[in-house]
Parts: C-alpha cells; structure tokens; sequence
C-alpha cells in the first residue's frame, strides 16, 4: 500500500508542472555550498517552501518532528541526494518528499 500511495504521489507531481523546475542535481549542487551565495538561499528556500507545501495537504507523507531545525532538514536532503545518485535526475520536489519519508516517517 505505502508503494502504491508513493506511486500516486509521483504520478501527481510529474504532471504539475511549474514547481518540477528544479531537479535534483541541481538541488545538490546548491545545497552544498553551504555558503551564503544565491544558488545555497534558493536551494534552501525550495526545500523549506517544499515543507510548506506539506502542511497544507490533508493527508501527510512525512512527519517532522517538533524541534528539527533547518540546518538538520538540509542535512537529511543532502544525505539523501549523496547517496542516491541514480535518481538526482528526478524533480527536485520528489526527491525532498521521498528524503523526508525515508527519515520521518508518520507511525500509524
């Protein structure tokens, strides 16, 4: 079930469009320059607007917990983008969700 729900998931953000500009990669790249340059403000301000974006859906994917700071919350997408090469190709916001369901996973 949780595969098929992951499938419905990616299936609903390949069609969205606008928001899909960004692709992992370049998500990467960005995140680890961890400096104060323009390309690390707008990876990181993408991710925190990807979070955003989550606390408007009824049915939630990932549940961060209370006390997670940002610096935290990039290190987990960087982490997971590091040791997912293969699929770095894939739009960005996909990979923060799949990132964030492999690390905080909501308890039923």
């Amino acid at each position: 079930m949780k595969k098929f729900k992951l499938l419905i998931f990616l299936s609903f953000l390949i069609i969205s469009g606008p928001s899909l500009a960004l692709n992992g990669n370049e998500l990467f790249a960005d995140l680890k320059r961890n400096d104060v340059s323009y390309e690390y403000g707008y990876g990181s301000g993408f991710l925190i607007g990807a979070i955003q974006k989550s606390t408007l859906e009824t049915r939630k994917l990932y549940c961060i917990p209370a006390g997670v700071t940002q610096r935290q919350i990039i290190d987990v997408t960087i982490n997971y983008l590091q040791n997912s090469p293969e699929i770095r190709n894939l739009p960005a916001i996909i990979l923060i969700e799949m990132a964030f369901m492999n690390a905080w996973p909501c308890s039923k």
